[in-house]
């Protein structure tokens, strides 16, 4: 059998230096347009729906067989149908 551990284990205490940030300035550039709306959620899902919507009809329209796989338009148009 093993014996207890009694004896506790003492780390020695780690310091570090730190040095100063001297690129501020790229912090604090002002960000772009495109990268102010990238940075919403919403707007950023929007458009990877799209994106996915855009190929489902892409592929649709050139599989020319609408019975095995519809296009997004078709698809959209049956779901909504009255």
């Amino acid at each position: 059998m093993n014996a207890p551990l009694s004896a506790t284990v003492v780390r020695p205490d780690a310091f570090y230096e730190v040095e100063h940030f001297a690129d501020a300035a790229a912090v604090e550039r002002p960000i772009s347009f495109i990268e102010r709306q990238w940075n919403k959620a919403w707007l950023r899902k929007l458009f990877i729906i799209a994106a996915i919507a855009g190929v489902w009809q892409l592929y649709g329209a050139l599989s020319d067989n609408t019975l095995l796989f519809p296009s997004f338009l078709d698809t959209m148009d049956a779901f909504f149908e009255n």
